[in-house]
């Protein structure tokens, strides 16, 4: 069995967070957003220095930053109420809870994990002002 490629487990993480209601999930950071939204955005990556004789077979360990990003323009409180229930750790649309759910990703990766939160604040996603926040979460193929 050969490892998948990046773009293989961008594509099965915007498949899970595509699982939360009302969220609109992406493999990438998208060019014109229609909040709510949320895309992967890779960190840093750790090749395993125990390859095998198999040149398809790469054991990999990805760390991502899942960013959630809602719309300011109804205010700071609201967006803030509309922001929170996805970085909970439990609920509907906990994006923790979205990605573990199926940690193989469809069985893409060994695993995944959210395991800590990031920035929170305001951004701004293509010249649009909005609420964001990010989330690490930690994968593992081989």
């Amino acid at each position: 069995m050969s490892s998948p490629t990046l773009d293989e487990v961008l594509a099965g993480i915007a498949r899970a967070l595509e699982s939360i209601d009302t969220l609109r999930a992406h493999a990438t950071e998208p060019e014109d957003p229609n909040f709510p939204t949320a895309y992967p955005r890779l960190v840093d990556w750790t090749l395993d220095t125990t390859f095998g004789f198999d040149c398809d077979t790469a054991p990999t360990l990805y760390h991502f930053d899942i960013w959630v990003l809602v719309d300011k323009a109804p205010g700071l409180g609201r967006a803030q109420a509309q922001l929170i229930p996805y970085l909970s750790p439990v609920g509907r649309r906990s994006v923790k809870q979205a990605l573990e759910r199926d940690a193989s990703l469809g069985g893409i990766v060994d695993y995944i994990r959210v395991t800590s939160g990031g920035v929170y604040g305001t951004a701004s996603i293509a010249n649009v002002e909005c609420l964001a926040a990010s989330m690490r979460a930690e994968c593992y193929t081989q």
